[in-house]
């Protein structure tokens, strides 16, 4: 029970940013969880995260739908872990998918960050929208990706603003990178959230 992520973000009013980070929060340490099991997700977005009140009155965000899932196998870890064949081809959602998997190449935990990173971006968007020029320049770099299906890699970097958490921003950045092997683990995206969560606690 409870509404999608997208329609929560799609609210007239803004969501605070402390509530949208402690959402990616939950989000993030489903995925760690999923990932200590060795199975990736594959196909997170923002229609796959349900969010829904607990009795406390706060918000928690849980995943959906694993019908993309992929199971390397119980107790394996993910950290090298990669898929050694192409048949998988393009699983998931063309914005969230990262570059490895538009190019049919091998691909390993990674695919999740990468999609949080996106969905990371899109949730200090709904709180704090980008300013109209980065607006255009993000919506500029995935027009020929969108008319053409080229420039893939180029058209879903993530633009970042200014007036977001600087480490917030980053966080998209690092989750968002162009190789896998350069994004953080979920363990290390979860850690970084709590860190920062802590901050804003004792602020």
């Amino acid at each position: 029970e409870g509404e999608s992520l997208l329609r929560l973000h799609r609210r007239p009013s803004r969501p605070p940013l402390e509530q949208a980070v402690r959402l990616m929060r939950d989000v993030a340490e489903g995925l760690e969880a999923l990932h200590r099991r060795g199975i990736l997700h594959r196909d997170l977005k923002e229609t796959n995260v349900i969010v829904s009140p607990t009795t406390g009155g706060l918000l928690k965000a849980r995943l959906i739908d694993f019908g993309l899932s992929l199971d390397f196998g119980d107790g394996e870890t993910l950290a090298e872990a990669r898929t050694d064949h192409q048949s998988e081809l393009r699983v998931g959602v063309f914005g969230y998918m990262p570059p490895e998997v538009y190019r049919c190449q091998p691909y390993g935990a990674g695919v999740d960050t990468f999609a949080f990173g996106v969905l990371l971006r899109k949730a200090l968007q709904a709180s704090s929208p980008l300013p109209p020029s980065k607006r255009l320049r993000s919506w500029l770099d995935a027009l020929p990706f969108h008319v053409a299906g080229c420039r893939y890699e180029r058209s879903v970097r993530q633009a970042v603003s200014a007036a977001w958490p600087a480490c917030l921003a980053q966080l998209v950045k690092s989750c968002t990178a162009q190789e896998q092997k350069e994004r953080p683990t979920m363990e290390q995206v979860r850690r970084a959230l709590d860190g920062w969560l802590d901050l804003c606690g004792r602020a």
